[in-house]
């Protein structure tokens, strides 16, 4: 339980107190640190991206015909793991 200083008195005051106990002037009741916005940012959208766009290529590999066929499922699966890995970055 840090002490704070008021800005009225200059008297220290518990920073839970929701008055200066001295001269009675009032606290905001939000800290500091609750104002500040939590910002999370998630770094995999590129894997996603980069997953989603393997997919579609193999899916349009797969049905292919020929050789395509395997590279499709190939490029569908690799495509698959990259955008899963992605998600959970």
């Amino acid at each position: 339980m840090p002490l704070i200083q008021c800005p009225d008195c200059g008297k220290e005051v518990s920073d839970n107190a929701p008055a200066c106990p001295n001269c009675g002037k009032p606290f905001s009741t939000v800290k500091i640190e609750e104002k500040k916005a939590l910002v999370t940012r998630r770094e995999g959208g590129k894997y996603e991206a980069w997953g989603f766009f393997l997919i579609v290529i193999g899916i349009f590999c797969f049905f292919g015909k020929g050789i395509y066929v395997p590279i499709g499922f190939i490029l569908g699966l690799v495509g698959f793991i990259v955008f899963l890995i992605g998600r959970f970055k």
